[in-house]
């Protein structure tokens, strides 16, 4: 018959193969290879490197966690919000936002293209009848300033109380009250 466990004259264990390639080698089917299953908490994973705890992997019902030993902290962090939308947090265990990156050091994200001739981009994109929005925060406010465009008005503000418009018409507001200049592309009259 089929062998269900195989250890090797070399010490290696084979679940669903009787050649394993690693000290420990399970072969199954499509996402049926390996299950944990905790009866309370959480499920857990730990990786070693020389007997040092490396990395640990934690899950449950509501949330999978990665915790970097190295750093002594939780850096990715997967919770199910409001409406079962997911949520990822990076250094941080409470996500509030879908994507939410938080530390006490400078936050970088990159968005990286290697290739001539092509192009990064960050985009926003909303309804027809909203905005996007960049927001610059502080630790007093989340919106001390910003970036929006409207879509319905054809809008470009900039500021934080609409220091700066620019409108389709290619004229330029510096208080969104008065002062209105307008500013001819290049090359016409």
């Amino acid at each position: 018959g089929n062998d269900l466990v195989f250890v090797g004259n070399n010490g290696r264990v084979g679940i669903g193969t009787t050649s394993p390639a690693a000290p420990l080698h399970i072969k199954g089917t499509d996402e049926n290879v390996l299950e944990l299953d905790a009866a309370s908490g959480q499920a857990s994973i730990i990786w070693k490197v020389n007997n040092t705890h490396t990395w640990e992997e934690r899950a449950d019902a509501n949330k999978w966690q990665l915790y970097n030993y190295g750093a002594a902290q939780w850096v990715l962090n997967a919770v199910s919000g409001s409406a079962g939308v997911g949520y990822v947090g990076i250094n941080t265990q409470t996500p509030g936002f879908p994507l939410h990156l938080y530390g006490a050091t400078t936050q970088e994200a990159r968005i990286q293209s290697t290739d001539s001739g092509v192009y990064s981009r960050l985009q926003l994109k909303s309804h027809a009848a909203g905005y996007g929005q960049v927001l610059f925060g502080d630790s007093e406010t989340d919106s001390a300033g910003y970036l929006m465009y409207t879509h319905s008005s054809d809008l470009m503000t900039m500021g934080s109380t609409g220091h700066m418009l620019l409108d389709s018409g290619d004229n330029v507001n510096l208080d969104a009250h008065s002062s209105v200049f307008n500013f001819k592309r290049q090359g016409s009259e």
